[in-house]
C-alpha cells in the first residue's frame, strides 16, 4: 500500500497546490475517493469553500450508505484533513479550481492536469 511519507516530495506539492488554491479562493472543489483496503465504511469525501460570518471555510462532506457527515474546516483544517485521509482512507484526490483540473493517483503522482480556456 502506498504511502505519503514515502513520497514526500509530491505529498509536499500536493498539499503546496492545495494550499494555494485556498489561500487565492479559486478552489472550486475536492474529490477523494478510490477508498483504501479496510476502510471503514466512508465512501468519498467531497470538500467545497464555503464563505460564513466567521471567514473563508471548507465544507467537508463524508459520504457513507445510510448518511453523510458535514464538518466545516479551516484551511489549515482542511489540509491536515487531506492529509491524514490520503493516507489512511483513500488512494485518489480529484482537484477543480476556476483555472484547472487536477487528478492525482494513489503514489501522488500528477496523472492530468486540464486548463480551462477562457474566451
Amino acid at each position: 500500500m502506498p504511502s505519503l511519507t514515502r513520497h514526500g516530495s509530491r505529498k509536499q506539492e500536493l498539499l503546496g497546490i492545495i494550499s494555494g488554491l485556498i489561500n487565492a479562493k479559486s478552489l472550486v472543489r475536492i474529490v477523494l475517493g478510490k477508498k483504501r483496503p479496510g476502510n471503514t465504511e466512508l465512501q468519498k469525501v467531497v470538500l467545497v469553500p464555503v464563505e460564513i460570518r466567521q471567514g473563508y471555510r471548507l465544507k467537508a462532506v463524508l459520504k457513507y450508505p445510510v448518511r453523510d457527515i458535514t464538518r466545516i474546516l479551516t484551511g489549515d483544517e482542511a489540509i491536515s484533513f487531506l492529509t491524514e485521509s490520503l493516507e489512511v482512507s483513500f488512494f485518489n484526490a480529484d482537484i477543480f479550481s476556476i483555472e484547472e483540473t487536477l487528478q492525482f493517483s494513489p503514489d501522488l503522482s500528477l496523472l492530468v492536469r486540464s486548463t480551462y480556456l477562457h474566451d
